[in-house]
């Protein structure tokens, strides 16, 4: 055999076919693809029905009491602005990057949603140490790996006959085929809005940021995948975005330049962006002036937006512009082009872009001496990996690309300063969850401490009280310092206190 084999086209080809699966028509009341739906119908939903994904959890509701109407399949969509576990907000309106929103030339905000696929929910709900919804449930799977033993422990499964409980024993969470997680995006949009018909909508129950509630139409925007599998125990990392977003945008000479005129780009034209007006005035954009991906301030009070007694506020009404200043990996636009070639010419899909693939090169590394406590340095503390998950992916190496959704990673993209950074580098410090000594309170504060030329999310943890007698010496580090497997929902999500 000769030539040898790309493996970034072997990844963007790996996203799409995710991304096609995922968004295939569920088969009514389940978590699969409806097998009647032949090709010709892809991104062609009926109204009422729902995409794979969709039909998934949402992570949120895996550590908190919610109503019979929220486990029903699929899960009604509910976005609210302020949507917190403990001191940190997963969804909602915030991104990951800080306190800090994104609204779009329709001045309406854009809300974040994250998913579970069965076999994750299946792994925290029937782990040996008990469901993962506690933080000593948590502490206790990690804890749970045998003297010399190189499995087990906290380590979401992969699939394919892989993986172990929190002891060691061969188990299989759902289909095995892996944990799956997504984090969409979604616009609040127009009604009447011709464009609209351009976007997977949704209908959902929208919570703005000061309690008022409504049913409105969204439209998908962005769709973070991550899939943990055999080659990829850190995870595959894919980003997928809406064609209309931003335009690319050069900031040394600080013009523009539209994606959607590539060759095999999608079959019907649009002028305008969500995120960017080409005419914007400085004169009259009285609040960022027209600079492109322009972090906002604090927020103003009350809709009724900047007053005489608040005039520099930032109102959440007020639209941004929003530029691609990290650059698309070059192959796949490529690739993008084949598969909208594929589609059928009115699926919704084509619409939708990969903009890249992320993925470890070191993806079974050797159990370290003393795994469970090595990891990286943060100042004098070492923030330990779990097992044998000791990721060759350093948040100091400049050699790994940095990649950008633009609803998501926004104000971090190149250019941004030395706040930049790769999905791994931030999801890499991703802890369980911690209990605060003496109460049955959970807490957690994000931190983001600059180690080499990279800023790494550092989640300190108040330290767990004195284990009791007999369990594993591990007890005695800080909890909040033991990793999960690169998922943020549970340091992020868990609220339920301890038996």
């Amino acid at each position: 055999m000769s030539g040898a084999v790309d493996v970034q086209i072997t990844a963007d080809c790996a996203a799409w076919q995710q991304f096609v699966y995922l968004n295939w028509q569920a088969a009514s009341g389940q978590t699969v693809p409806d097998p009647a739906v032949p090709a010709s119908q892809f991104g062609i939903l009926p109204a009422g029905a729902a995409t794979v994904w969709q039909s998934y959890v949402p992570s949120n509701s895996l550590f908190q009491p919610v109503s019979p109407a929220e486990r029903q399949t699929p899960p009604p969509l509910m976005l609210k602005a302020i949507s917190k576990y403990g001191n940190i907000t997963i969804s909602g309106i915030d991104q990951a990057s800080g306190p800090v929103w994104l609204t779009g030339q329709n001045q309406n905000l854009t809300y974040y949603d994250v998913r579970s696929n069965p076999n994750e929910v299946a792994y925290i709900s029937t782990v040996s140490a008990g469901p993962l919804n506690t933080a000593s449930a948590q502490l206790a799977c990690v804890n749970a790996v045998p003297a010399g033993q190189t499995t087990g422990g906290f380590r979401l499964p992969m699939g394919y006959k892989n993986d172990t409980d929190c002891n060691g024993t061969p188990a299989t969470y759902g289909d095995d085929t892996g944990t799956i997680e997504l984090k969409a995006a979604w616009l609040v949009l127009t009604a009447g809005d011709p464009n609209n018909s351009r976007y997977l909508t949704a209908q959902a129950q929208v919570t703005d940021p000061f309690g008022v509630t409504t049913q409105q139409t969204v439209g998908l925007v962005g769709l973070h995948i991550i899939r943990r599998l055999p080659g990829a125990s850190q995870m595959l990392w894919s980003t997928f975005e809406q064609v209309d977003n931003s335009p690319d945008y050069n900031l040394t000479t600080k013009t523009a330049s539209d994606p959607r005129t590539a060759t095999g780009a999608p079959r019907n034209a649009r002028s305008s962006y969500t995120y960017f007006n080409a005419a914007c005035d400085p004169s009259k954009d009285t609040v960022y002036q027209c600079v492109v991906n322009a972090q906002p301030g604090a927020p103003c009070p009350t809709s009724a937006g900047r007053t005489s007694t608040d005039p520099t506020c930032y109102p959440y009404s007020a639209p941004q512009q929003v530029g691609r200043t990290t650059p698309l990996e070059f192959r796949a636009d490529g690739i993008n082009a084949w598969i909208w070639s594929q589609i059928p010419q009115n699926s919704v899909f084509q619409y939708y872009r990969l903009i890249d693939v992320q993925w470890p090169n070191n993806p079974q590394p050797p159990l370290l001496s003393g795994a469970l406590t090595a990891g990286v340095q943060v100042g004098s503390t070492t923030v330990p990996y779990p097992t044998n998950m000791v990721p060759n992916l350093y948040v100091n190496d400049p050699n790994t690309r940095v990649i950008a959704n633009t609803t998501m990673e926004t104000y971090v993209q190149a250019g941004a300063g030395s706040a930049t950074g790769t999905c791994m580098d931030c999801h890499a410090s991703a802890g369980i969850s911690a209990l605060t000594p003496g109460s049955n309170s959970l807490q957690a504060t994000l931190v983001r401490k600059k180690i080499g030329n990279r800023f790494f999310s550092v989640t300190p943890f108040a330290s767990v009280p004195t284990p009791p007698p007999g369990t594993s010496p591990q007890a005695t580090i800080p909890q909040g310092d033991y990793l999960s497997s690169f998922s943020f929902i549970f340091s992020n999500a868990t609220i339920k206190a301890t038996p």
